[in-house]
């Protein structure tokens, strides 16, 4: 991986997750006191999650709030919708 050491980033600027709802922003509780163009300049060391503004929800299944929510829907739906063409072909097996 590349020396990250000496790589910033600007207070407010735009980040993504490839499971997140939205774009979000990362943001300096307190700037270093260093700044480009009026903007607080962040390091790797600041890479933590109370400076990174939350995506929305989340898609991942890796996440346990995630993939909780998703069995709960599941079943919810095979208690409401019986008899579905997923139920006709275990039943034809």
């Amino acid at each position: 991986m590349a020396d990250l050491k000496d790589t910033y980033v600007v207070h407010g600027a735009w980040t993504t997750c490839t499971c997140g709802m939205r774009k979000s922003r990362v943001v300096l509780e307190k700037s270093h006191g260093v700044f480009l163009k009026d903007r607080a300049l962040m390091t790797i060391n600041d890479c933590k999650p109370e400076n990174i503004i939350c995506f929305g929800g989340c898609y991942s299944m890796e996440n346990p709030d995630t993939a909780a929510e998703a069995q709960k829907v599941q079943m919810a739906v095979e208690k409401d919708c019986p008899n579905t063409f997923t139920d006709t072909v275990r039943r034809q097996q």
